[in-house]
């Protein structure tokens, strides 16, 4: 009995976990909707816009999360990133360079 409760407690716990990692950023759903075509992941993988709106509005925190995020998903469907995203530190001392 103790066996069985202990698979299914572990069985939660995987389950828990893999649908926590496949939720995107918020950031990230959020740029791509800022997107002409929404629908089309090409266009969106190669946008300079989408890749600077992920800059701006992601949280150091998440950035990175959401740059792999992105990147993850362009190369699952075969896309490539052309522009390289720049990385939270530079965003951060973006913002306190245009603060000051």
């Amino acid at each position: 009995m103790f066996i069985l409760k202990f698979l299914v407690t572990l069985l939660f716990i995987a389950l828990v976990c893999s649908v926590s990692a496949a939720t995107p950023p918020a950031c990230v759903l959020a740029c791509v909707n800022k997107q002409e075509k929404v629908s089309d992941l090409k266009t969106i993988c190669v946008a300079t816009s989408a890749q600077e709106c992920l800059a701006a509005q992601c949280i150091s925190g998440e950035f990175n999360t959401a740059v792999d995020y992105f990147k993850t998903i362009c190369k699952g469907d075969g896309y490539e990133v052309a522009k390289s995203l720049p990385s939270a530190t530079a965003t951060v001392s973006r913002t306190k360079a245009s603060a000051s």
